[in-house]
């Protein structure tokens, strides 16, 4: 699986340049993921998003990781579709936030790997880590 995500995260001359999103339905596992798999053969630097109110939209954060490339990011559901919002967040911004992030993986710019059994995205540009 190793050799796919390398491959996958090289551009056209060879280098390793494409940012990767871990999903997962825990972020836990995703950092341990990260820790055992990707830090020490990559050279990823491990990102988070923070998606309480204060930090939404995400924009900002997203900017400040691309001084950071090719960074590594562990997402959840509840991060991307920001569900665990009753109130404080519109749902404009709620579907713009998660339009952006499955953008980027419906046109393969960022790598996307699911690491665990949820089968919430559906998408040819997801590598599914064969753990299960």
């Amino acid at each position: 699986m190793l050799d796919k995500i390398t491959e996958a995260v090289k551009d056209n001359y060879g280098h390793i340049s494409k940012n990767i999103i871990l999903w997962s339905t825990n972020s836990d596992l995703a950092v341990d993921y990260f820790e055992k798999h990707i830090q020490h053969t990559l050279g990823h630097k491990l990102v988070h998003l923070e998606t309480d109110l204060h930090n939404i939209p995400a924009w900002g954060q997203f900017t400040s990781f691309s001084k950071d490339s090719p960074w590594c990011l562990p997402l959840t559901p509840q991060q991307v579709f920001l569900g665990h919002y009753e109130y404080g967040v519109s749902e404009q911004a709620k579907k713009s936030h998660a339009q952006q992030i499955l953008y980027w993986i419906n046109t393969g710019q960022i790598v996307t790997i699911q690491i665990d059994d949820n089968n919430i995205l559906d998408n040819k540009n997801i590598f599914k880590h064969e753990q299960w």
